[in-house]
């Protein structure tokens, strides 16, 4: 089946199906797609294809015959078995989405892609039936697979609170709120916690803390109130919680940092490294206090420091994800790239699938030269954020300064239509249509580079795509006459 992949997705048509569906234009996407079943009839995997913009346009029942044609072409496909299991869950066929889902799951020998797709979809179908301890099993599978993902401890959690398991579902849910603050916003308004709402372990999680702690009496209980004023905005109520915290119990290391967290958005950097240094005092090891010192001694311009407190914080927790991803930044601004990629990498370790690592990642190795990889980590942002304009953007200038100009100019167009206000793209679009030879629609794109910003006049002079065209009325109207190139020039460094 990898073979038979690797040829479709050098297929022109399929090529134009998956940016159809990156853009969200479901319909082209099934109209591409189709062209290239025509193209390959006999082909069971381009079917496959076929299936996702049916199921994004909730056509449930049209995707399940597909998905149908797929398995018996070939009755070993488990793919088609896991995506037939999705459809017909859609439709309401429960039986049959779980007699598929057990079928992929036995055609699906090692492969963690398969094994992924129905643990995480069969468990929602078992949460929907009650079935809460099978929904946990699945889930148990899914996390491990992908534990970044902030949904499947969230699932977790809520099937522990259906069997009452109040103290397990408090963990899994402060996992996934720790991964996606807006799970807590989401946790408020569902059933399965709502019993639970005034349980002293879910209270700091979901509640109301003027409700939830009316009359606290221990540290640890202004603590908590006070991570919650300070989560839904109420800051003086915050700060007297944190403090009344300390003043009960001035060894208390984890009040200490949560005051420190709280004054660092206020610039109040000076007294948020007093109460980190209070805190490590305390507790030397308290990783999110080096973490907090190294964001203060970055903001006061001390990165020698800071750099150290980031080494500090990764020694107590090798897995620090924030700690690597915020030391790369400061090797990189000193310029030692070598060691900004290796943290780079170690971050994305830690979370494969985080897109600002990988876009930082991205733009380091455009600096240096090394435009395959950084056309590699764009590529990889867009697809778990296809609306990226950023990616898009960069991409493009990754792949137009190996002369792949067939790649760069598309990624030109969808950074533009995702974001027309970005001047680096109108410009670059430009440059692509002048290297086309449309000075109509260079003149276009310029005209709108220039209105963003109008140094792009006088750089575009030294562009030979765009000035070779400065014979041609539309351009010379932007630009005049055109000027010698500047050697080492480019959009994303002025001067």
């Amino acid at each position: 089946m990898a073979d038979t992949l690797d040829v479709l997705d050098s297929n022109e048509a399929v090529q134009r199906g998956q940016a159809a569906m990156n853009a969200g234009r479901y319909e082209d996407a099934l109209a591409a797609f189709r062209d290239a079943t025509a193209q390959l009839p006999d082909n069971a995997d381009v079917l496959l294809y076929q299936g996702a913009p049916l199921l994004a346009l909730e056509r449930f029942a049209d995707a399940h015959a597909l998905y149908t044609q797929v398995v018996t072409r070939d009755p070993t496909h488990a793919f088609g078995f896991a995506n037939r299991a999705t459809s017909a869950w859609q439709l309401g066929n429960l039986e049959g989405a779980f007699a598929d889902f057990t079928q992929a799951l036995a055609l699906a020998g090692d492969d963690p892609r398969i094994v992924l797709t129905v643990c995480s979809n069969r468990g929602r179908v078992y949460y929907q039936q009650g079935q809460y301890a099978a929904a946990l099993t699945d889930y148990q599978q899914a996390r491990t697979l992908m534990p970044q993902y902030a949904d499947f401890s969230y699932e977790f959690a809520q099937c522990y609170a259906r069997l009452g398991q109040v103290e397990a579902a408090a963990m899994a849910l402060v996992m996934a709120s720790a991964r996606d603050l807006g799970v807590q916003r989401r946790a408020q308004a569902d059933p399965a916690f709502e019993p639970w709402l005034a349980h002293p372990l879910l209270m700091p999680v979901l509640g109301d803390p003027a409700i939830l702690f009316p009359d606290p009496q221990t540290a640890l209980e202004y603590t908590c109130r006070g991570l919650r004023y300070e989560q839904i905005g109420r800051h003086q109520q915050a700060l007297a919680d944190y403090s009344r915290a300390i003043e009960l119990d001035p060894t208390d290391a984890h009040a200490y940092v949560h005051r420190g967290n709280f004054y660092m958005p206020q610039q109040q950097y000076a007294a948020a490294l007093s109460d980190y240094d209070h805190a490590l005092r305390f507790d030397p090891n308290n990783t999110q206090a080096h973490y907090g010192r190294a964001g203060a001694y970055t903001n006061i311009g001390q990165p020698v420091k800071a750099l150290a407190e980031y080494d500090a914080a990764l020694a107590a927790d090798p897995h620090f994800f924030a700690a690597y991803f915020n030391r790369a930044l400061l090797h990189e601004q000193a310029g030692r790239i070598a060691e900004a990629l290796a943290d780079y990498e170690h971050a994305l370790q830690e979370q494969p699938d985080e897109v600002r690592s990988r876009m930082q990642r991205g733009r380091l190795y455009l600096q240096i030269g090394n435009h395959a990889a950084a056309a590699a980590d764009f590529s990889q942002v867009l697809a778990h954020d296809p609306q990226n304009a950023e990616a898009y953007l960069y991409r493009g200038f990754a792949y137009g300064m190996v002369e792949d100009f067939a790649s760069a100019h598309p990624d030109y167009e969808q950074a533009v239509r995702l974001n027309p206000t970005e001047g680096r793209a109108q410009y670059l679009l430009a440059a692509s249509y002048g290297r086309l030879g449309r000075p109509e629609a260079a003149a276009e794109a310029l005209a709108a580079a220039i209105r963003l910003d109008p140094a792009y006049r006088e750089q575009a002079r030294y562009v030979g795509d765009i000035a070779n065209l400065a014979d041609h009325p539309a351009i010379a109207a932007l630009i005049g006459k055109p000027a010698t190139p500047k050697k080492g020039w480019s959009p994303f460094r002025r001067g």
